[in-house]
């Protein structure tokens, strides 16, 4: 992609000209499924001025943690996040399964805590359980993941499974409960995963956008726990 040009906004800060086309496409998407609602105006070119990838989903992730970190203004950061439910998760971050279910619970106010369990022994079956609702994990660790998933072996109290098994075990049970809105993974690069909540119709329509970590309608239908069509 050819680089933007440079301009000073007359305080002697270098600023880049505006939003590439892939920029707007990204954040177009994004908007349209009902994300980034306070990114315009000033608020646009600060994100993209912090914003040092030249393209692709590391660009776009950098845009997300620039406006969701909201320039260091914790309560702006706090309302974006919760509007949003933005959680992302890098693999210097060092936490638990544990903690990822309980940081993913505090996104969500109408679901009851979530831990994680198993069920008869050290070694049985692995389950996030909110009040009487009961999930199966269903991908433990094994030798085939991929390389872009975070390994959660060896971390204090962590079962071994991946980021995105227990994000779909919390969208069965919002399912369960009823909320319209479940997480979905944002393209990540080698370090960083991403989860925001959307309708069925934002998932659907960022899958096929390629914004997503999922190929098809049915991988979406699938991780998001929606009823098949």
């Amino acid at each position: 992609m050819t680089s933007k040009p440079l301009q000073d906004n007359g305080s002697g800060v270098i600023e880049k000209a505006g939003p590439s086309p892939e920029d707007l496409r990204f954040i177009n998407e994004m908007s349209a499924a009902g994300l980034l609602g306070e990114l315009d105006g000033d608020e646009l070119r600060r994100v993209l001025n912090e914003t040092q990838s030249p393209s692709g989903s590391t660009r776009h992730l950098d845009v997300m943690f620039a406006y969701y970190g909201a320039a260091g203004d914790p309560l702006a950061a706090q309302r974006r996040r919760a509007a949003d439910r933005f959680f992302l998760l890098t693999d210097q971050d060092g936490v638990s399964a544990k903690v990822i279910a309980e940081r993913l619970a505090g996104l969500c106010p109408e679901i009851d805590e979530m831990n994680l369990e198993r069920i008869g022994s050290d070694e049985g079956p692995l389950v996030l359980r909110s009040g009487d609702h009961v999930v199966g994990i269903v991908d433990e660790y094994d030798e085939g993941l991929d390389t872009d998933e975070i390994d959660l072996r060896g971390l204090d109290e962590a079962p071994t499974v991946t980021v995105q098994a227990i994000v779909q075990a919390v969208n069965t049970i919002l399912h369960r409960v009823g909320d319209e809105r479940r997480f979905v993974p944002i393209l990540g690069d080698v370090s960083r995963e991403a989860y925001v909540a959307v309708t069925i119709d934002g998932a659907v329509d960022l899958c096929r956008s390629g914004f997503l970590e999922l190929d098809t309608k049915v991988e979406v239908f699938e991780h998001c726990a929606y009823d098949t069509p």
